[in-house]
């Protein structure tokens, strides 16, 4: 399309198209290729990309591919007096007439494979490889590009290797048209200018994440885990709360890998920067007991009341709604234990009235995990009203909702102990005596 000027140009242009997915990526992951930037040049480079994720790339809005400057020579009423008025045009065009071309290569300057890259020369003079092009070419122009690197799921390093995006327009497009690169400062005879607009339109981590499932089956140093993770932050920061949730779950069983309290920790820490939810009660739960284990009081204290805040709620809709768990009651139980613990060793276990609340704290923990079987229907009638299911599943629920109970009033009895006084001793005993009758109702389970 050619179109005559009197006396500029003003190009066309358009808001760049940012789907609902990509204002998630926040910022958006966007930028502009110029006319005039002969050479591929490294786009969105503050952003990386790894193997395994699938990334849709748009390009849209237009350019001036060939823009001309000439004069006409104009006279007045019978040429007494005549001059030259400048005049221009324009050929605007979209990229279903000039399109653009990706070059996708790894860190090193190899080129990937998995795209079958190529060098197409009806449109490209550049001796570097691209995308092979649509065969129609669109107004808005989409890419999807699957990066892989080989053996990606096997080795650490090769999970871990940033994948970059380098972008040009072509030098010729359809019907051969050439563009011109040159500037049009100074109203040459023939020029070109203007910019599309590219974007990352969406990210898909479905198969990075199964490589990430294979590769932390093995235990892996968090260094090595955490600080690759931390650099992909379109796995880690993937809109979907399910897929956060997952990643999360990953890092909570690979903290189990090690029995190293500062390892369990950093994985345990990294987790619920991805996913601090409902879901994550037992991360959190984990988190403060490495804490304490390691002696890190207070922050075993912060993670607790992290915990409770979530728990307690959870527990109390289940009550009501009838929809208790093993599950809720298990972390809710862990939660109490854990702030009995940390009631104990705060200020150094010499205060008895610590000591004291501590113990009535590992006395609820012990009552919720005994009425927990009642409340689900799990219960033995041995000391109560509840009906005892001859499940296999049930019966495992009831042994371990009376494991439970038992420990919590041993733990008690042992903090009564402490401090040995005679009341203080009897109420010891009272609970090692409610610690048998327990412990004889599993033996007889």
């Amino acid at each position: 399309m050619r179109i005559v000027i009197a006396v500029c140009i003003s190009l066309i242009s358009s808001m760049a198209f940012v789907s609902a997915w990509a204002e998630a990526l926040s910022p958006t992951v966007e930028e502009d290729i110029r006319v005039e930037e002969r050479s591929f040049r490294l786009v969105f480079g503050g952003h990386r990309f790894f193997p395994g994720q699938k990334i849709t790339i748009k390009v849209q809005q237009t350019i001036d591919a060939h823009h001309e400057y000439w004069e006409v020579r104009e006279c007045s009423w019978f040429g007494a007096k005549c001059w030259y008025e400048p005049r221009e045009s324009a050929t605007i065009v979209n990229t279903s007439t000039f399109p653009v071309l990706l070059s996708v290569k790894d860190l090193q300057g190899k080129e990937l494979s998995s795209l079958n890259q190529t060098i197409d020369p009806a449109v490209s003079d550049s001796p570097v490889s691209h995308v092979p092009l649509p065969p129609k070419w669109e107004a808005e122009q989409e890419f999807p590009l699957a990066l892989e690197i080989q053996d990606s799921d096997r080795e650490w390093k090769i999970f871990g290797a940033p994948i970059q995006v380098f972008a040009r327009i072509a030098d010729r497009g359809a019907g051969k048209m050439p563009l011109h690169y040159n500037s049009c400062d100074g109203r040459p005879r023939h020029c070109g200018r203007g910019s599309y607009r590219i974007t990352v339109l969406k990210i898909d981590n479905t198969e990075r994440m199964k490589k990430l499932e294979v590769l932390l089956q093995s235990q892996l140093p968090p260094s090595t885990v955490i600080s690759t993770l931390k650099q992909d932050r379109f796995l880690v920061s993937d809109p979907d709360p399910n897929f956060r949730k997952r990643l999360a779950r990953l890092l909570f069983n690979q903290s189990q890998l090690h029995s190293n309290a500062d390892a369990q920790q950093e994985y345990l820490q990294f987790a619920l920067e991805i996913d601090r939810s409902e879901h994550s009660i037992d991360i959190s739960n984990a988190l403060s007991k490495a804490y304490l284990d390691s002696g890190n009081i207070q922050s075993a204290k912060d993670e607790n009341g992290k915990t409770f805040q979530v728990i307690v709620g959870q527990y109390t809709s289940a009550v009501a709604n009838k929809t208790l768990t093993v599950a809720i009651i298990s972390e809710y139980y862990k939660a109490l234990k854990t702030a009995a613990r940390i009631g104990s060793v705060e200020r150094g276990g010499i205060y008895s009235g610590d000591l004291i609340k501590a113990t009535s704290v590992y006395i609820e923990a012990s009552r919720i995990a005994e009425e927990g079987r009642c409340l689900l229907g799990v219960g033995r009638k041995v000391q109560d009203n509840c009906l005892f299911s001859a499940e296999q599943e049930k019966k495992m629920e009831w042994n371990l909702l009376t494991q439970m109970a038992y420990e919590a009033r041993v733990d008690a009895s042992r903090l009564l102990m402490m401090m040995r006084s005679h009341e203080n001793m009897e109420q010891a005993e009272r609970l090692l005596e409610d610690a048998v009758k327990l412990a004889k109702q599993l033996a007889t389970a």
